[in-house]
């Protein structure tokens, strides 16, 4: 008919996580950030390190899912 738009598909988009590599990298900056912002060493103890990786990689897949 005259005058209608055509009728647009909604497009699937698949969000997929950052690759664990890079969020190994972001957990060691920010809790090197962390470690000089509060003047304290822990921050940078690998299992506080490894602990932040972890949850956001978590979350990432968490994210991608839904």
């Amino acid at each position: 008919m005259e005058g209608q738009k055509p009728q647009q598909t909604a497009r699937k988009v698949e969000y997929l996580p950052p690759k664990r590599e890079g969020i190994d990298r972001y957990a060691q900056q920010v809790c090197e950030e962390l470690a000089q912002r509060y003047a304290d060493p822990s921050f940078r103890e690998r299992k506080i390190i490894d602990g932040l990786a972890e949850f956001l990689h978590l979350a990432g897949k968490i994210q991608a899912r839904h």
